[in-house]
């Protein structure tokens, strides 16, 4: 249930007679029930919250990925990128690195998992030879 301000949104929280029934999350989620991500609009809440998380590990190179990548705070594999959706690929792995060493300024990286899922209708560890699968195993994350 939506409410203006933190402090209406505390109160509503301490009334007794109010019962949550299901979060909504961003991402999959919001888009199934809102048709969009809530991470595509600057001042929507799932944005200014996505900017409020720590800053993931530094981006890295591996063996048979040509696209910078590293595992974010809740422990996706993304890879960058600068708008969800299209990963900076590079034509060899000293190049990688070298965009690796020197990301742009600007960067809304393409994670693994459900947002992957979204945009491209599998999570991608879900498949043998996809970045995120290899990403993955070389990170130890066993997804």
């Amino acid at each position: 249930m939506w409410q203006p301000s933190a402090d209406a949104c505390n109160n509503l929280l301490r009334n007794p007679a109010f019962s949550p029934t299901q979060p909504l999350s961003c991402g999959k989620n919001h888009k199934d029930v809102y048709g969009s991500t809530g991470y595509t609009q600057a001042d929507h809440w799932c944005s200014r919250a996505a900017k409020m998380m720590p800053e993931a590990p530094g981006w890295q190179c591996i063996p048979g990925v040509l696209v910078p990548l590293r595992v974010n705070h809740v422990g996706d594999v993304e890879c960058m990128a600068d708008n969800r959706r299209d990963c900076f690929w590079q034509g060899s792995l000293s190049d990688c690195q070298r965009l690796a060493d020197n990301p742009p300024f600007a960067l809304i990286p393409l994670v693994c998992g459900s947002a992957h899922n979204t945009e491209y209708g599998s999570t991608g560890y879900d498949t043998a030879g996809h970045w995120c699968r290899t990403g993955s195993s070389f990170y130890g994350l066993g997804k």
